[in-house]
């Protein structure tokens, strides 16, 4: 689990070292496959009528409903697995952008579906145990 052993250490203006959201991001696709859920990272973007990334049809869908960064699927299962990676210390959804990646969040666990915001292995392994607890 090199990911989660050598987290990249980023220095903020202030002095004070944090880690990166792609050190997050790294660290949680690992610690996934240990665990038997397969990830991959899921670029959402277009230029002019080219559009790319999971969900995203067009600009006006994705301001509405936002695919995660993070798009599989739990091996023992087979369910589709979403995870939204923010850098650490992210607080919750408050921008158009993040509550449009709520509503992804929300659809996909009503279809069945893994899914949630996290900004650390620990956020996913609660991501797991909550869907754990609420699919009984």
């Amino acid at each position: 689990m090199r990911a989660i052993r050598d987290i990249r250490m980023i220095t903020t203006s202030s002095g004070s070292a944090r880690v990166s959201e792609a050190a997050a991001q790294a660290a949680i696709r690992e610690a996934a496959a240990y665990i038997g859920i397969t990830l991959f990272r899921n670029n959402v973007g277009g230029q002019g009528a080219l559009r790319w990334g999971l969900g995203n049809d067009s600009a006006a869908l994705n301001r509405v409903c936002k695919s995660s960064d993070l798009i599989g699927w739990h091996e023992p299962s087979g369910r589709f697995v979403s995870i939204e990676v923010k850098a650490p210390g992210w607080r919750g959804p408050r921008t158009d952008r993040e509550l449009a990646q709520q509503r992804w969040i929300d659809a996909v666990r009503r279809a069945g579906g893994i899914a949630g915001f996290a900004t650390s292995v620990g956020d996913l392994y609660a991501i797991l145990l909550d869907d754990a607890v609420n699919r009984g």
